[in-house]
């Protein structure tokens, strides 16, 4: 394109307008990827430009097309970036959680509409050999494979030893018997199937012949009264439910296939009577849970069949409060209102550590309850944000990395709760007294819709909940372990879906709180359950402690005396 001379003031202008436009155009061309037919529109503007340009002419005309067309591909710029920004977020949401479930593809090519188009078929690449130093033909170094460590550990079960010889005519040389010298061992692991069997209580009766007194042997008690199933199966079949997510009528098909028929209406009766005869294993358990220093909480929603309501279902809500030596208790309702939390807190006094819900807000008006706040919460809003290679959130997510270090050190060294504190006040606590003043330096810099001023609103607007583990040893700096219990419920209502009735629901909190405060303590429920509901009926309303996980662990494992009765540790809240 040539120069233009000594022309009028208007003729420059026109050549400096003419090629700014032509190079944003070439850049648009260069962004709106994949080639469309916006393409051929950009190619006709410029060029007509240079064509104008070079002729001198008048392209007045031209000028408002190619504006025009520059501001329609600008708005076409604009929205595929921010789609690809939540395109870039979720992904690296997912790769950080490989909840692939969680992402639709679908909703994610909506941005995309060229994307939706068939894709030219792509020749598949060679794969090229791996070299044995380890690198590839290109130079770049792999990391080697490591084989899985066998961590399962086999010497508590039975062994089986089987001997193979030789024929005894093998076994003669040179006129005699060979001598044993050695053997070749090889160890395989094996399955037995589950098998049942039918137990006969007898109980024979004796009379004398003289005087016609009788005497005979009372039947030892049921699982269930009146119930033919044993308590092993009983805790085989909740264990199956509440610990390994199997629905009632996958359990049946199961039992029917291993030639044990069980109707699934009769397991759901054998659930919701083992519901009903533990909840006042469950009530002692909440006694337990109401005299520690700190409740953790969290709660989650759950469909619930409803033939009165819209569309025959509603959704109600399970939250569990739990303590930190390994008691944790469900409850259900069927609102997501406060006064739910209330009345099951309604004599406790101490530290609740739960999200920032305003569930619990009116329960710290009174001052007998403290809140504490949840880290993990403010972290994963500063992490959703890590792939848009933002340095302020960078530079939070370091903050949450050190201090997450420090408690990680306080655990392996096995720390009491007065060194963990002295260890938090000597390291934790001037890394959050610099954390929080940036914050709030650089919080202006970010527009109030932003998502990373949102990130910084939540830690700043709850800073005194956030940092009230550094006041006590016995608090932890995150509501983990109650989100961790939670997930059963979140793992299981993928496979079971739904409650069948409000009823239902109840008695899947209480086998929830029975089976979750086994695993937590490393007891099998299956075995735990077997164990305790044939006692239930025989042992006294006052030692009903012995038979919490807690107690009922402690019992087997020799301990002297149930730590269900343990007094609240020296620092309790004021």
């Amino acid at each position: 394109m040539r120069c233009p001379g000594p022309e009028p003031i208007s003729s420059l202008l026109a050549w400096v307008l003419v090629n700014g436009i032509r190079l944003a155009l070439l850049y648009l061309m260069s962004v709106t990827e994949p080639k469309t037919s916006n393409d051929a529109v950009l190619a006709t503007l410029l060029h007509e430009l240079e064509g104008a340009c070079v002729a001198g002419a008048d392209s007045s005309g031209l000028f408002g097309r190619s504006l025009k067309e520059l501001t329609r591909l600008e708005a076409l710029v604009a929205r595929q970036g921010r789609a690809l920004e939540g395109v870039q977020r979720q992904l690296a949401k997912f790769l950080r959680t490989r909840q692939a479930e969680d992402i639709d593809v679908d909703q994610l090519l909506l941005g995309f509409p060229e994307l939706l188009a068939p894709a030219p078929k792509a020749v598949p690449p060679v794969e090229e050999p791996e070299r044995d130093d380890g690198t590839s033909s290109e130079g770049e170094t792999r990391k080697p494979r490591r084989r899985r460590p066998a961590s399962e550990d086999w010497s508590r079960h039975p062994r089986e030893r089987r001997e193979h010889l030789p024929p005894p005519e093998e076994r003669l040389c040179c006129g005699r018997e060979m001598e044993r010298v050695g053997e070749e061992v090889r160890e395989t692991r094996e399955r037995i199937p589950a098998t049942c069997k039918v137990t006969e209580d007898v109980t024979p009766k004796f009379r004398c012949a003289c005087c016609g007194r009788e005497a005979q042997a009372g039947m030892p008690p049921q699982a269930l009264d009146g119930c033919c199933y044993g308590p092993m199966l009983v805790g085989t079949v909740v264990t199956n439910k509440f610990a390994d997510h199997i629905p009632l009528n996958r359990q049946a098909k199961i039992f029917a296939r291993e030639g044990q028929p069980i109707a699934k209406s009769m397991l759901y009766d054998l659930t919701m009577r083992a519901a009903l005869d533990l909840e006042p294993i469950v009530t002692e358990m909440r006694l337990f849970v109401l005299v520690q220093v700190v409740i953790q909480c969290d709660e989650t929603g759950i469909v619930v069949l409803d033939r009165d309501a819209p569309g025959g279902s509603r959704k109600g809500y399970i939250r569990v409060y739990r303590a930190p030596l390994g008691a944790a208790v469900f409850e259900f309702s069927l609102t997501k209102e406060g006064k739910w939390a209330k009345e099951f807190l309604v004599s406790y006094r101490g530290y609740l550590q739960a999200d920032a819900a305003s569930t619990f807000d009116a329960l710290y008006l009174s001052g007998r309850i403290i809140e504490v706040g949840c880290n993990a919460h403010a972290m994963r809003k500063f992490r959703d944000l890590d792939g848009d290679g933002i340095p302020e959130v960078k530079e939070a997510l370091l903050f949450y990395k050190r201090i997450y270090r420090i408690e990680r050190e306080a655990t392996e060294r096995g720390l009491s709760p007065e060194d963990r504190l002295a260890l938090r006040q000597e390291r934790t606590r001037p890394l959050v007294d610099e954390f929080y003043p940036w914050l709030e330096e650089i919080a202006p810099s970010f527009l109030p819709s932003n998502p990373v001023r949102k990130a910084i609103n939540y830690a700043t607007n709850h800073r005194v909940a956030l940092t009230r583990f550094l006041e006590n040893g016995n608090l932890q700096p995150d509501n983990n372990r109650a989100e961790l219990a939670l997930r059963q419920i979140a793992v299981g209502r993928k496979n079971w879906e739904f409650a069948a009735s409000e009823e239902g629901a109840r008695h899947a909190a209480t086998l929830y709180s029975i089976v979750v405060s086994c695993m937590e303590l490393g007891v099998d429920p299956a075995e735990y359950v077997s164990d305790v509901l044939p006692r239930l009926g025989t042992t006294p309303a006052a030692r009903i402690r012995e038979l919490t996980p807690i107690g009922w662990k402690a019992a087997r494992d020799g301990a002297r005396a149930s730590p269900c009765a343990a007094a609240r540790p020296p620092n309790e809240p004021t």
